[in-house]
């Protein structure tokens, strides 16, 4: 179980100082949901939600194997109550903050449990939704070193490593409504983490980005984070997304299977399936170190950076090389 952190330094610190590719961007979890989640199909991984669990009858923990690792393990851990109509754990336990109100729980997993009323489970949700706005912050900044290329609505992605292996990416929020991406990844290193910083706010219309067959390998997608840096209106996605969205200002509501973690700052919303590859330890992108100030702010202050808004205008050229 995620403890109350003493002021998030243990999360901090991991989230901040590595570069392995062993380490989760929220120690422990794959996804984090700042508001309510309400959904009814399977998520994946490990799930933190800071509110209520509302909706059908969703699953968690599928994908963890073996299960009795988990056996004391919260795979599910809830600041709020749990008000769904149910819920299946096929590993680990259900640790809430609140209680359950009336929801059938099969605990399918070797050794799950279900704990209500437990004083930690919100400053510990806490924690881990307050590192999402830091992280943000921080990749937003990440130098761009790799192209995009935009013919009508085609977007393709052109990685361009450093040596870390990281390729830094730029996307214009005004150009993903229709959009339909392509990754040149011939001739890309095969370790290649790809972070994808989204510039601008999109509107709360359904999005109707498509992805090729390029993003189609668990390979491939299980090293991609996108980064929705400025977006604060609720996010659509109705179509199947690839690769692990990042959104800590802002709802999500998606309707199509989302291929990679979830971490959303607000309420997430999803008739569909949350997937993760390779659970155990894997990261879908390199964390590349912070500066000394930002390990000294919080080694000094024990909790939040504040997160520093940029006046981002919507101009394509923002963030790095985009060509037309």
């Amino acid at each position: 179980m995620l403890k109350p952190l003493g002021a998030c330094l243990v999360l901090s610190a991991i989230l901040l100082t590595t570069r392995s590719a062993s380490a989760e961007l929220i120690p422990g979890y794959e996804n984090v949901i700042g508001g309510n989640l309400n959904g009814q199909a399977q998520i994946e991984g490990r799930t933190i939600v800071r509110g209520d669990v509302l909706g059908g009858f969703a699953q968690f923990g599928t994908g963890l194997v073996p299960p009795a690792v988990y056996a004391n393990a919260d795979t599910l851990l809830v600041g709020g109550n749990l008000q769904s109509s149910g819920l299946t754990m096929h590993a680990g336990d259900v640790r809430l903050g609140g209680t359950n109100s009336g929801a059938t729980v099969n605990l399918n997993g070797p050794g799950s449990e279900l704990f209500q009323n437990d004083s930690t489970a919100l400053s510990s949700a806490n924690a881990a939704v307050s590192q999402l706005g830091l992280a943000s912050d921080f990749y937003s900044n990440a130098a761009v070193n790799s192209t995009t290329t935009i013919v009508g609505t085609n977007i393709t992605l052109n990685p361009l490593p450093g040596p870390d292996g990281l390729a830094v990416l730029a996307v214009n929020a005004v150009n993903i409504q229709n959009a339909l991406f392509s990754l040149a990844v011939a001739g890309v290193p095969p370790d290649t983490r790809f972070l994808i910083n989204v510039v601008g706010n999109l509107s709360s219309d359904p999005i109707l980005a498509n992805f090729d067959a390029s993003f189609a390998d668990p390979a491939i997608y299980s090293r991609i984070l996108w980064n929705f840096q400025d977006q604060t209106s609720e996010l659509n996605l109705s179509r199947e997304w690839y690769g692990s969205i990042l959104l800590p200002d802002a709802s999500l509501v998606t309707t199509s299977a989302i291929n990679g973690m979830v971490l959303v700052g607000g309420d997430f919303t999803s008739s569909s399936e949350v997937r993760f590859p390779e659970f155990q330890g894997f990261t879908p992108f390199a964390v590349p170190e912070l500066s000394s100030f930002f390990l000294a702010t919080l080694a000094g202050l024990g909790y939040l950076v504040s997160r520093r808004k940029r006046d981002r205008k919507s101009d394509p050229s923002i963030g790095g090389p985009i060509s037309r």
